[in-house]
């Protein structure tokens, strides 16, 4: 910089030399340190439902967006334009242009409906798939959601040089110079837009894998630099991606966090280890009441739930049992099987403490209620940095998955695992009932897909808005060009991911069945484990008489043996059993009584083998085994059908733009409708309306809309009756007529239509840049 300074001293002209100096010092003043790139302003989008009009605005459907014409006359299908960067004069068909708006631009969205999946009924929430270019929806989305949700989870297209993602209508490639700059340009845009719909303890989390991981980063820095930032490292293809070098099997989440905020839950971890659950009732030694008279009570049991509901006072020897009156009530006293009576693990107040913390379960027997224990409890612990489980694999729970929805090949390349998306969203939102998420790189819909699993799992309601556009493949697009088939039309339109995917793989999700009916076969794993009744493994080995063993013959054996370890087994033992480990193996027969003694302290106990010659007699053994110990009670990950589908509801919304006159003449409503429903809570169905209404209180959601302020007296009456309603909009030009009529209202949100709508689009470009 200071040889060009140089350099500018030396110019002769001192108007020339002034004027260059003063851009110089203007640069030298906005240099910035950290990521560098061109901001690339001239990003459009293109508008399909705006009629074309002498002096729009247009370009041509198939080719860049950017390079722009005005209409200069229209005759019968054709157009004259003429270009708006060198003047030149060309004839289009109708069907080729399409009006075109800049972004930054003041817009006036609309939300139209495509379709819905309803799976429950009532005043249910409602989730939203919106088809859209993000920026704009983006924009709709701050003037409805400004600092009201709960985490934005994104997966933007990832800049690999493979064509993975367009700007402007064209695919950005490895020969594009500037691939990085306009991908950091595209990013940019939207994050600071994103960045006003977070709650104050609201969470970003965006995947991205190394070929941007360092520019995003640094722009995230600056985009949120009141935010902690922490990477987490998912290993989600254990095969690893070819490539020079190394063998890629990671991608990256970076999950922005507000500073000093402990907003990331605890990784809840429950052992899925048999044995952990016992019965409370003691057996072996020091198990008689008559040794622990104080450990003799009783516990009572719901008839007909099961649940514990109290425990009753020690009784002393001598003094007899006595059940609970109640019919309802089943007492359960530590009695065994042949009625000899024992005592429990736990004393009476650590009982009682139990029961009151719900660590106690009730489950009902053969050999009737029985009390049971966990021996290691929940435990909870913060999430590492890197995450390495088999359900992370972005091929079998992404692409395969996707696939089985479908019903054959998605179209769509690298779907995410869905469980990969859960576990990142269910770290912000495990702890939060009512959670608002945002997708707006939304894809095949997985993030969505994720969060119906985390409600079914964990009994919750969070809300989830999906955007995604309706691009169409390379391939596919240039076939359809050859047919004759352009942008916006139908023909192509039911190609573009939203309409072939999104909503597809949502509605098959949702409902467990294809659009023929189909069952969707497949489990899922819910992330929740129950206790199940399992068969311990019992076997006989008869080929060698184990009495006659020494210490090496029996390391030998149990070498053959998964889960006894050689080191611990001696020549003098009749049989081995071990707390630590879960296989025994009784090598002395005449000490069967002795080892099913000990075995009834070692439920922990999965594989038992048992060395006796006469099958008749280990089957006794085995019988009376399986008698004294009962079942194995281990936890299993409870597993779901993907046909049973999901309790939820689907609105599916394509993003329009009016004209402002119209929207302030209220000709627009049934347009804007949607919208006020959003704003409300998106609870029940949008209503149809006609022209005539003069107010709308529809009976299953939490808003209503006052149109003709003649009418407020009446309408204020019904408003009363209605105590859910959490939002009111006002029609009216009259800003005292608004705070008159709002000061009569008892309602928390109270908005003024339209001049609020429009002019927050109109401000946009004034205060965003």
């Amino acid at each position: 910089m200071a040889l060009l300074e140089d350099k500018i001293d030396q110019i002769p002209i001192p108007e020339l030399r002034n004027i260059i100096k003063n851009e110089v010092k203007n640069l030298k003043r906005r240099k910035r340190f950290g990521v560098v790139f061109e901001q690339h302003i001239p990003e459009v989008v293109p508008i399909f439902s705006a009629p074309i009009t002498i002096r729009s605005t247009v370009a041509k459907k198939n080719d860049n967006l950017s390079e722009t014409y005005r209409v200069k006359e229209i005759s019968d299908n054709t157009a004259v334009i003429v270009k708006d960067s060198d003047g030149s004069i060309e004839v289009a068909s109708i069907e080729s242009i399409v009006i075109i708006k800049q972004f930054g631009d003041p817009i006036y969205p609309a939300l139209v409906k495509v379709d819905e999946v309803r799976n429950v009924y009532g005043s249910s929430l409602n989730h939203v798939l919106i088809e859209a270019d993000n920026y704009h929806a983006l924009q709709l989305l701050e003037y409805m959601y400004p600092n009201k949700v709960d985490c934005i989870y994104i997966d933007p297209p990832y800049n690999t040089g493979a064509k993975d993602w367009k700007y402007n209508n064209h695919y950005i490639d490895v020969n594009d110079t500037y691939r990085h700059s306009k991908w950091l340009s595209m990013m940019q845009k939207r994050l600071v837009l994103a960045k006003h719909l977070l709650k104050s303890d609201g969470v970003l989390i965006l995947t991205i894998d190394d070929y941007e991981l360092y520019h995003i980063g640094i722009l995230l820095e600056e985009i949120f630099s009141e935010y902690d930032d922490y990477i987490v490292t998912i290993e989600h293809n254990k095969r690893g991606r070819r490539g020079k070098n190394f063998a890629k099997t990671n991608e990256f989440a970076i999950f922005l966090v507000p500073k000093g905020k402990e907003v990331i839950q605890e990784e809840i971890l429950e052992e899925i280890i048999g044995g952990e659950t016992r019965n409370l009732r003691r057996t072996g030694s020091g198990s008689l009441r008559t040794q622990r008279w104080r450990k003799f009570f009783p516990i009572y049991v719901n008839k007909h739930t099961l649940e514990i509901v109290g425990v009753g006072d020690p009784i002393p020897l001598g003094q007899p049992m006595r059940d609970s009156d109640d019919e309802n009530i089943i007492t359960v006293w530590p009695l065994d099987e042949e009625g000899v009576e024992k005592n429990w693990h736990y004393g009476f107040e650590r009982t009682r403490d139990a029961v009151n913390e719900g660590k106690l379960q009730a489950r009902e027997q053969s050999y009737g209620v029985q009390i049971y224990y966990t021996l290691r409890e929940k435990q909870s612990k913060k999430h590492k940095t890197v995450w390495s489980k088999s359900t992370l694999d972005a091929s079998t729970y992404g692409t395969e998955l996707l696939s089985k929805i479908m019903g054959g090949s998605s179209n769509f390349d690298f779907p995410k695992s869905v469980y990969a998306v859960a576990n990142c969203i269910n770290a912000v939102v495990s702890n939060r009932e009512n959670a608002l998420i945002l997708d707006f790189f939304a894809g095949s819909g997985t993030t969505l897909h994720s969060v119906m699993m985390l409600n079914q799992a964990y009994n919750k309601n969070h809300q989830c808005i999906l955007v995604t556009n309706n691009e169409v493949s390379g391939d596919v697009a240039e076939k359809l060009e050859e047919q004759g088939y352009y942008p916006g039309q139908e023909n192509w339109e039911k190609h573009g991911v939203c309409r072939s995917v999104t909503f597809p793989r949502l509605k098959y999700t949702i409902s467990g069945k294809r659009e023929d009916n189909s069952i969707i076969e497949g489990e899922y794993l819910t992330g929740r484990l129950i206790d199940k009744e399992k068969l311990r493994n019992i076997k006989q080995i008869s080929f060698v008489d184990g009495k006659t063993l020494n210490t090496s013959m029996k390391k030998q054996l149990v070498s053959l043996i998964e889960g006894i370890p050689q080191s611990k087994v001696r020549g003098d033992m009749p049989f081995f059993l071990n707390e630590e480990y879960s296989a025994s193996i009784l090598f002395d027969d005449t000490e069967i009584e002795t080892y099913i003694e000990s075995l009834q302290e070692s439920l922990h106990i999965t594989d038992i083998y048992i060395m006796t010659p006469r099958l008749s007699q280990f089957n006794k053994y085995k019988e009376e085994i399986i008698r004294k110990m009962g079942n194995l009670i281990v936890k299993e990950e409870e597993k779901r059908a993907y046909s049973d589908g999901f309790s939820a509801n689907l609105d599916y919304f394509k993003l329009d733009f009016l004209e402002p006159d119209e929207v302030a003449l209220g000709i627009q409503f049934k347009s804007i409708l949607p919208v006020l429903w959003m704003i409300a809570g998106s609870k029940g169905n949008i209503p149809i309306v006609d022209d005539s209404l003069r107010y709308l209180i529809p009976e299953d959601s939490t808003y209503a809309i006052l149109l003709k302020e003649q009418y407020f007296n009446e309408f204020q009456k019904k408003v009363v009756e209605r105590e859910e309603i959490t939002h009111i909009f006002i029609v009216t030009n009259s800003e005292d007529s608004y705070f008159d009529m709002k000061a009569e209202l008892n309602v928390p949100n109270v908005v003024m239509l339209y001049k609020n709508y429009l002019k927050n689009f109109e401000l946009k470009r004034q205060w965003k840049e």
